[in-house]
């Protein structure tokens, strides 16, 4: 009961921790400021000479000048090197605006290019024995482009000192000016007898006219595309110069004051043909009649995708700063600020002819609006720039990219966050992570139970575990003859069942049959009548044993094989037992090393555990992360899992419980020791089981009265009785106390 209310607050520890942290997230804006007060010795590059903090000419040479010109009086000997400070690169989409300061006047020579090896453009600035301060205007840039760059200086007085500094910048994406209307809807309506077109206009100040183009093949990409059927600004036109029957696709336009135009909002609708009317008996698989579809859902997919697509990198601009988002991403927006929709032209296929995305309410799913991104004029990037959502919540966005055959090439699924969540970093790792660490950490409970109630020891026993599971599943579904288990195949040394042990019938040398061992060793083959031989394998063991070769019964196994003939009967099943010797293990050094091997075993043990916990924990908090910040059902279902694995976990040990056979004075284990359960009154032999190398072992009876005997591993390898039990009512048939054995003098 203890370790599971230490495993429940945990669990409530990890929670809370998830909750402050989501809270404090969530409660935080871009606005907040982090105020910290640093003290500094030496040296902090500030451009101020600071004695009090013991800056002088020799400690500081970037702070503290020691000629004519320096406002500031020190003391010390002159610096010896040039240096190049007080950097800054101020770049917009063409141009770079740089300043730098040095503490001797010099010479410069500034290059530039867009790679380490490619700084082909130069600037020049003559020196000037008064001018230690610096400006340059950085030309012909490509927007949306890192640069490189590096500053050469060299004093213009002797002795000649010269320094370098090399950095890099990013010019600006061109952004439209001209802001998107948002909710743009067309819907037929009988009594208007045509297709009515409503949406929102951005702010006043922020366009001239919105312009309405008409399509009966698809959207129009581009204000010059398709039918102007208005122009003006109004938020709402009434199309009747439609037919029946036909599908009409309207892309809607604002143009600001500069003549440029935003990307393009979409949307169409069908005019019903009177004698079939619209819907005729609804398709089960159409969308809800109370939710907007995605217009391009309908559109067929490509037959042989680009899957280099699905790692297509988008961007957001909002207020200047700069979120870059994958497919499957969470991206947070201010409310009440545009925002920016970007995509690197050279990043898309030739075949390529538009994208388009579509944007849901977080609350109300019958708003959708769809629009169109635009390329700019110098085909650097694909834009939209679109007005405030305003609305906090999640909004669903699918971008699609579309072909010139109207077939969609890829799809992506986003989600833009407004008012949750203070930068976009936050909830992309638990989301990309949190079925990667679900993985680990249930994958690590899983182990930690298997190594704990099975003898898996090794990444080969692991593998004989999923073997054999996989044959026990075939066989529950009826595709593989269950057999009974007969024979066992057991360590020679320590009597112990090996679990999985890999046994293999032959007849004249080709094998015809084979079999993995359980849990206890257990194996069996039902054969038809006639001359057989078997095959025992393990990792690390020896087949046939030497150490009780000759043997018909060692104390706790008979009928021993060790390798030759053996002989089947019609309906007969093979039953003997196979001793395998273990590779490596020598009894008497065991025992003269007992201690030490023990300490280093328990050590190993430890930390395996030690490192499938953390694992398990890791996994838990990613899982728990991820579920606070996006309450999804997966996520969901995979914090449900945890939970169950932990209580499953805890009351499989308590059941599974393994006691200890142990010497009472020195607590030292009876490695190997054999524990015989008889049932009282009659002295009926039950259940023999050995115990393991630290005196553990796992007895499990029909509940009822027993008493047990433990038989003790000598130096010599021989077992002798030093223990015979009272009486004992096991109710659940589970024995869990220990054995404390008082050594006889």
């Amino acid at each position: 009961m203890k370790s599971l209310m230490i495993t429940l607050t945990t669990i409530l520890v990890l929670m809370t921790v998830t909750l402050i942290y989501a809270s404090s997230v969530r409660a935080l804006s871009v606005d907040d400021l982090i105020r910290i007060n640093v003290t500094v010795t030496g040296c902090n590059n500030n451009g101020t000479c600071e004695a009090s903090l013991g800056e002088t000419t020799a400690t500081c040479p970037n702070d503290c000048e020691d000629d004519d010109t320096s406002t500031t009086t020190t003391t010390g000997p002159s610096p010896t090197s040039l240096v190049i400070k007080n950097l800054s690169v101020t770049p917009d989409e063409t141009t770079a605006e740089m300043t730098f300061e040095t503490n001797f006047a010099a010479s410069i020579v500034i290059s530039y290019g867009t790679s380490l090896s490619t700084l082909d453009q130069t600037i020049t600035i003559d020196g000037d024995p008064s001018v230690k301060s610096y400006s340059a205007t950085l030309t012909d840039l490509e927007p949306g482009t890192l640069y490189f760059f590096r500053i050469d200086a060299e004093t213009v007085s002797s002795p000649t000192k010269t320094a370098t500094r090399s950095d890099t910048f990013e010019t600006l994406i061109p952004i439209f000016t001209a802001v998107s209307p948002t909710n743009f809807n067309a819907d037929y309506q009988e009594s208007q007898n045509g297709i009515v077109l409503t949406w929102d206009n951005p702010p006043p100040d922020e366009f001239d006219i919105v312009r309405v183009l008409k399509s009966d093949t698809f959207y129009p990409s581009d204000p010059t595309d398709g039918e102007i059927i208005y122009e003006g600004r109004a938020d709402q036109f009434v199309d009747t110069n439609v037919e029946a029957g036909v599908t009409y696709y309207y892309t809607l336009f604002a143009r600001n004051d500069a003549g440029q135009f935003s990307s393009g909002l979409i949307d169409s609708d069908r005019v019903p043909i009177v004698e079939d009317p619209d819907p005729v008996d609804p398709d089960p698989t159409d969308p809800d009649p109370d939710e907007e579809p995605d217009p391009f859902d309908k559109l067929p997919d490509v037959t042989d995708p680009d899957p280099a697509l699905k790692d297509l990198e988008f961007r957001i601009i909002q207020s200047g700063r700069v979120q870059t988002f994958l497919d499957g991403d969470l991206v947070a927006l201010e409310g009440d600020e545009s925002f920016v929709i970007t995509v690197d032209y050279d990043d898309l296929p030739e075949v390529l002819k538009t994208i388009g995305v579509t944007l849901i309410h977080p609350t109300r799913p019958d708003k959708v609006f769809s629009f169109l991104l635009k390329v700019d004029d110098a085909k650097t990037q694909y834009q939209a720039n679109i007005a405030p959502l305003y609305d906090s919540g999640e909004y669903e966005m699918h971008i699609h990219i579309i072909d010139h055959q109207n077939n969609r090439l890829s799809r992506y699924a986003n989600a833009l966050v407004v008012g949750a969540l203070p930068t976009p970093t936050l909830p992309r790792l638990p989301q990309r992570t949190a079925p990667v660490g679900f993985a680990v950490g249930v994958s690590a409970g899983l182990l930690n139970i298997l190594f704990a109630t099975t003898r898996l020891r090794s990444l080969h026993d692991l593998y004989m575990f999923v073997v054999r599971a996989v044959g026990l599943l075939m066989g529950l579904l009826g595709f593989r003859r269950r057999r009974e288990p007969w024979g066992v195949v057991y360590d020679s040394v320590t009597k112990q069942p090996l679990d999985p042990a890999y046994v293999t019938v032959k007849r004249d040398g080709i094998a015809i049959d084979e079999g993995i061992t359980d849990l206890d060793g257990r194996y069996g083959f039902l054969l038809e009548e006639g001359r057989y031989e078997l095959l025992a394998q393990k990792s690390h063991y020896k087949f046939p044993s030497d150490k009780l070769s000759g043997r018909s019964n060692d104390g706790v196994y008979g009928s021993l094989y060790f390798g030759g003939p053996v002989f089947s009967q019609a309906g007969q099943v093979i039953n003997q037992n196979i001793p395998m010797d273990p590779v490596g293990f020598d009894w008497n050094e065991f025992v003269k090393s007992k201690d030490e091997r023990l300490r280093s075993k328990r050590k190993k043990e430890r930390i395996w555990r030690t490192v499938l916990d953390v694992m398990v924990i890791i996994g838990f908090g990613f899982t728990l992360i991820a579920t606070v910040i996006t309450p999804s059902t997966l996520n969901i279902v995979l914090l449900s899992s945890y939970i169950a694995l932990f209580i499953i976990g805890h009351f499989w040990t308590i059941k599974h419980k393994a006691a200890l056979v142990v010497n009472s004075q020195t607590d030292d284990p009876y490695s190997f020791a054999i524990i015989t359960a008889y049932m009282a009154g009659n002295d009926t032999e039950v259940k023999k089981v050995v115990a393991d190398e630290f005196g553990r072992f796992y007895l499990l009876l029909v509940p009822g009265d027993y008493y047990i005997t433990v038989d003790a591993k000598g130096v010599d390898g021989l077992y002798s009785r030093v223990y015979q039990s009272g009486v004992m009512h096991l109710k659940d048939g589970h024995m869990s106390q220990n054995v404390e054995i008082m050594p006889a003098t």
